[in-house]
């Protein structure tokens, strides 16, 4: 039974170690790479096309009668409206500064900066999911852990203040407040 948990530990510490190293190698290799966006033309032509996209969803989502001039549809289309118009401004505007050889403002985004930003989301999306299924002192615990292990901690009394909190917490919501936790 003994060398069973050994070697069940030792997979494990290995597996760790092979994850371990896949991050420092991706790490290294995108290190250094990054890529500019002009902030003018991005927020540009992700405001028209959301402003499009409230336009062509708004008739499946608001139900109206056509004996209506004013209709719940209204201010909402006005809204998309002016942000569309705005928007096209905004491109308009660049557009001439491109014209003129004026220079553009723009922003160096880092992909691992970004890339370990998604790993995060991706993180609390999980917990989201696990949440209803699993509970909120579950789910808390899995999604400790897992920030420790993102973040490289290796001092075991981490983990176990971590779990140790979320149960107490847990607890404290759920038994004293008399709060419905998921």
């Amino acid at each position: 039974m003994r060398s069973t948990q050994i070697k069940i530990f030792s997979t494990f510490t290995h597996l760790i170690q092979k994850i371990d190293n896949t991050i420092d190698h991706t790490a290294r290799h995108l290190e250094n790479r990054e890529f500019r966006i002009y902030p003018t033309i991005a927020g540009s032509v992700f405001f028209l096309a959301l402003s499009a996209l409230i336009l062509i969803l708004m008739p499946y989502q608001i139900k109206v009668r056509a004996d209506q001039t004013i209709t719940a549809q209204t201010f909402p289309s006005i809204l998309a409206f002016i942000m569309m118009g705005g928007a096209l401004l905004n491109l308009i505007k660049t557009g001439l500064q491109k014209y003129r050889k004026e220079p553009l403002e723009y922003v160096e985004v880092y992909i691992l900066t970004e890339i370990k930003a998604l790993i995060l989301l991706l993180f609390l999306i999980i917990y989201s999911l696990l949440m209803p299924v699993l509970g909120f002192m579950l789910s808390s615990v899995i999604y400790g852990i897992l920030m420790l292990f993102y973040f490289r901690v290796k001092n075991w009394k981490y983990y176990l203040l971590v779990t140790t909190l979320a149960i107490l917490i847990g607890f404290l919501f759920k038994d004293i407040l008399h709060v419905r936790l998921p």
